[in-house]
């Protein structure tokens, strides 16, 4: 149990993101009109300078925004899942436990950031139009995919550095062993 102490807040963090998909999940399922409503509510000033005055329009573009909102749920989940596995794996390997928590903390902060990209363009889509909408959630998901591919590269370095260190040691015996 020792090795997860010096891993706890990049393990917690991704722990909290798959939490925050149960709880989106949750309010998605109990709260889905109540949340459309608020969206077409929220975009009645926008309703005529944007969506033409027409309701069908302001209808598919609340369909866009609640799919944005399953897409944060969805991500939540699956990067929680996938970063709290690779910092479960970090600590087997022997790298610097710096180095372990370092990667395990840009793991762990990108499995919460890019899913809150998804639920601001949610948010927003309505109320901004489709482009202003999606480009509201940018800084989040630059953050999000950036401290995920940064910690999916160190955790696969140190596998390499695992799997290399253990090459060279297996030959060193072997050559120890021959003389």
């Amino acid at each position: 149990m020792s090795k997860f102490r010096n891993f706890q807040w990049g393990i917690a963090l991704s722990g909290v993101a798959i939490l925050l998909s149960f709880l989106a999940g949750m309010y998605m399922g109990t709260a889905e009109d109540a949340i459309r409503e608020g969206w077409k509510a929220a975009a009645q000033p926008a309703l005529a300078t944007l969506w033409g005055n027409d309701p069908a329009k302001l209808e598919a573009i609340i369909g866009v925004a609640w799919t944005c909102l399953i897409r944060a749920h969805l991500h939540w989940g699956a990067i929680g899942a996938a970063t709290l596995v690779m910092s479960s794996i970090l600590t087997r390997t022997n790298v610097s436990d710096l180095y372990k928590q370092a990667a395990s903390i840009f793991l762990g902060l990108g499995a919460i950031f890019y899913p809150i990209s998804w639920l601001t363009v949610a948010n927003n889509i309505a109320i901004l139009g489709k482009a202003a909408g999606k480009a509201s959630g940018h800084i989040y998901a630059v953050i999000g995919i950036g401290t995920v591919m940064v910690g999916t590269l160190m955790f696969f370095g140190a596998l390499i550095y695992q799997n290399v260190k253990n090459n060279n040691s297996a030959d060193n015996l072997t050559k120890v062993a021959a003389q």
